[in-house]
């Protein structure tokens, strides 16, 4: 298997990892205070590739780079999301 292949199933290992990461951190700063500290990292981290991808990927040529880039910037923005929801749901229940 391509290089690039390894790549992008590495990119949605890492999304689900930072998916279960952002849920449970989010879960455990709810009693804390910190509603949304977990969601806000993980989306500065999905702009930060956003841009990074916008700059940089003019010099890649391989296909498989360039969108394992994407998974992982969309995956990122998609575990912030679902962080944030999170936390905006328990703070309405409150």
């Amino acid at each position: 298997m391509s290089s690039g292949l390894w790549a992008m199933v590495l990119s949605f290992l890492i999304v689900g990892a930072l998916t279960i990461w952002g849920v449970k951190q989010t879960k455990r700063n709810i009693q804390k205070g910190k509603t949304y500290a977990t969601g806000s990292v993980l989306f500065l981290a999905g702009v930060a590739l956003g841009i990074g991808f916008v700059i940089f990927a003019k010099r890649l040529t391989s296909l498989d780079w360039i969108i394992s880039w994407l998974i992982l910037a969309t995956g990122c923005m998609a575990a912030a999301s679902i962080a944030l929801l999170i936390g905006f749901y328990s703070e309405k229940k409150l």
